[in-house]
């Protein structure tokens, strides 16, 4: 990880140092490539991504070997454990294959559902941009009585 930090501070620094000016006499216009804010975009997208798949594996390591650690403390319960996952997934394998069989149709209803579902929203925001296009509408303010002078007062509105 040194190495990419090291390009990426140098990057940052060399970038920093070619927009900073010493002196009114030494400045000069920058070249039109030299501006482009999406010169290191693709380098940094790069390391991004790097750091996150390094952060995955390292949570994948973290996690197998808390499973080997709780597997090697507690072999009954984890035996026990494993169990209860085994039949918590035959349950609901049990129970998908009784909504499947008591109703074959349901999954064309679940996509007609879904289709429909869309379709509404897809109107839902057609509205909401039509409303936004709208001019504001304000009702007029109300009128003070001619006696009245007291601008703590509230007047409903």
């Amino acid at each position: 990880m040194k190495p990419q930090v090291s390009m990426i501070t140098v990057v940052l620094l060399a970038a920093t140092l070619s927009t900073l000016t010493f002196g009114a006499e030494e400045r000069q216009e920058p070249a039109a490539g030299n501006n482009d804010p999406d010169q290191y975009q693709s380098y940094l997208d790069a390391v991004r991504a790097q750091r996150q798949s390094r952060r995955q594996e390292r949570t994948k390591a973290f996690r197998e070997a808390a499973e080997n650690r709780r597997r090697a403390m507690d072999p009954w319960g984890e035996s026990r454990r494993q169990a209860m996952e085994n039949r918590s997934q035959r349950h609901h394998e049990n129970l998908t294959d009784q909504r499947h069989r008591s109703n074959p149709e349901s999954e064309h209803i679940n996509e007609l559902q879904k289709q429909q579902h869309k379709a509404r929203k897809a109107h839902v925001e057609a509205q909401r941009e039509q409303y936004r296009e709208l001019e504001p509408w304000l009702p007029p303010p109300k009128p003070t009585p001619p006696h009245w002078d007291n601008p703590w007062y509230y007047q409903g509105y």
